[in-house]
């Protein structure tokens, strides 16, 4: 009886062995596997704080292109008002100098 009740306590660590090997190479994996979610779930966050800071750079370059496409327009415009307000004053100073010509000229006959 001692010897069947030895081997059963032989067996019995052999198999609690096996049982704590798998439970450590499960506990293992269930680590690892956690550690991969966990470096998933970094590397997602990691993403999508790019993501944010690339598409708030993306506005910030439009607005800003905006605001200069509308300050050159202004300033084409402003530029072209001042032209034609000089190239107006010019004709009438020439239509003066024109009048004055003709006036003076039919003064003199």
């Amino acid at each position: 009886m001692f010897i069947s009740n030895s081997k059963f306590t032989s067996n019995s660590k052999s198999r609690l062995s096996r049982i704590a090997g798998v439970a450590v190479v499960a506990l293992t994996m269930s680590l690892g596997s956690f550690t991969a979610q966990a470096n998933d779930l970094i590397v997602q966050d990691t993403f999508r704080m790019l993501e944010q800071n690339i598409s708030t750079a993306s506005q910030d370059l439009i607005l800003s292109a905006k605001q200069e496409l509308l300050l050159s327009l202004k300033t084409q415009i402003a530029e072209q008002i001042f032209d034609s307000g000089i190239n107006a004053d010019n004709n009438v100073i020439a239509t003066d100098v024109t009048e004055r010509s003709v006036n003076t000229a039919a003064s003199q006959k």
